[in-house]
């Protein structure tokens, strides 16, 4: 017995409870930080959102101040349109169920959630938030899985958007019946769901969207960068601070034999090969679009106790993840010394 007794104690660091607090708390914060380093959360959204024309700006040039129905629209006549968004949430591929965050990041965060309270204290003070998400789409019935995040550290990758868009109801002259209804049936109708998943849009301050690029798929496919429905997603992330173009692994794995974060576009432009002709010219063209759809939209911003309006922040630029065998040498060097 006494054998038995000291070989479990074998497994256990003794003085570990006697160190000073401020001592155990440096040791679960850097445990934490290695666990969870460069994590990301891969998610598609769904998306109901609905859209209304108006023709106050284009025509009368003075905005009517409606957000679900233009009373000065024109059928036939230029007109301008603004959304809104009335319910969403996030979903992973059905062969993915290990989560969004993979299997390793989410075992580093449970392990040290389980180690003892006061760890557990520590994820729940640096990871406050909780992302639901399902595995397909939601109907009645389907699992949920409940994913702690932290939306100023963490990187939200957006791999695809299913927008499921129609005509605002006050707005449309169609009966809402049929294929409106289906549109419903797609998503849970939850306010308290709801407002989670707009707390989790809201909040994210780092979101990287999936492109594919023609010229190595030959097909811009499920490509964000080409993707309106993304570019009105955006719209909603009000804490929005870091862009980036993150690629295929599918048709880009040399970005993940040895990846670089390039925050400014610039780092690519004296190289004169493929990535710079599909991804700078792609996020290029994504910075033209989104401001303009950007600016249409805060020109006819006002706010709805129903649905959520969105207001774009100002985008300026559009990072990229990168392989090192990209980047110049002498901006490479000032990578890694920003690393170190």
């Amino acid at each position: 017995m006494a054998e038995a007794s000291g070989s479990s104690s074998d497994h256990v660091f003794a003085p570990f409870p006697r160190f000073p607090p401020e001592l155990r708390h440096r040791i679960w914060h850097d445990a934490l930080d290695e666990a969870t380093k460069d994590r990301i959360l891969s998610v598609n959204v769904y998306a109901l959102t609905y859209s209304t024309p108006h023709s106050c700006l284009t025509i009368h040039k003075q905005f009517c101040g409606k957000h679900a129905v233009c009373r000065r629209y024109i059928n036939g006549e230029p007109s301008h349109i603004s959304r809104c968004m009335a319910d969403g949430y996030f979903t992973v591929d059905k062969h993915d169920w290990s989560g969004p965050e993979g299997s390793t990041c989410r075992a580093g965060l449970q392990n040290i959630s389980l180690a003892c309270h006061e760890a557990r204290q520590m994820v729940l003070s640096r990871y406050p938030n909780v992302l639901r998400v399902y595995p397909c789409r939601w109907s009645p019935g389907v699992l949920s899985r409940l994913v702690r995040c932290n939306p100023e550290k963490d990187v939200l990758h957006i791999t695809d958007v299913l927008d499921m868009s129609t005509i605002h109801p006050d707005s449309s002259e169609m009966a809402l019946d049929g294929p409106f209804d289906s549109l419903l049936d797609a998503f849970p109708q939850n306010a308290s769901l709801f407002s989670n998943f707009r707390d989790i849009i809201s909040s994210f301050q780092n979101v990287a969207f999936l492109h594919v690029g023609h010229r190595r798929s030959r097909s811009y496919g499920n490509d964000l960068a080409k993707s309106n429905d993304f570019i009105f997603l955006l719209f909603y992330f009000e804490s929005l601070k870091s862009l980036y173009l993150r690629p295929d692994p599918k048709h880009w794995p040399d970005v993940y034999e040895d990846t670089v974060i390039v925050e400014e576009m610039e780092s690519l432009r004296i190289l004169d090969h493929e990535p710079r002709w599909d991804i700078e010219n792609s996020a290029d063209d994504f910075l033209y679009d989104y401001k303009m759809y950007a600016e249409v939209q805060n020109d006819h911003y006002t706010k709805s106790d129903e649905h959520w309006v969105s207001k774009p922040k100002p985008l300026e630029k559009v990072g990229c993840y990168a392989a090192k065998a990209w980047i110049p040498r002498r901006i490479k060097t000032a990578l890694v010394e920003e690393d170190i």
